[in-house]
């Protein structure tokens, strides 16, 4: 991805990124996307990606950042904040169930590849 693009993403105001930093290094980071609704006018908060440097993982970094996105995006007026994760990624599942979410039961995600 060109530097240019990245660039353009970060000046979206539909777009985050939150970071967990140990002094100056990057420990941990989210992609959050802003969804506005047109049957509320409170958007929603869809955690995309989120990623904790291998020696970090298991200290709280990811619960850390979980519960950081929560009160942030509460303070912006957000009505939720939700996350998919893949049933076959039992550490994904195994992790946000963790963090004591509402857990939607019998969901099934379906991608559409768009071809240009």
């Amino acid at each position: 991805v060109s530097d240019a693009h990245l660039l353009k993403q970060l000046a979206n105001p539909d777009f985050f990124v939150l970071v967990a930093l140990h002094g100056p290094e990057v420990i941990g980071c989210m992609s959050v996307y802003a969804i506005h609704q047109y049957y509320s006018t409170r958007p929603q908060a869809y955690l995309y990606d989120l990623a904790v440097t291998s020696p970090q993982q298991g200290k709280g970094v990811g619960k850390g950042l979980m519960r950081y996105a929560c009160v942030h995006f509460a303070a912006l007026g957000y009505e939720s904040l939700y996350v998919q994760a893949h049933a076959s990624d039992k550490g994904a599942v195994a992790f946000y169930r963790a963090t004591q979410p509402t857990e939607a039961k019998s969901v099934h995600h379906f991608s559409y590849t768009l071809s240009r």
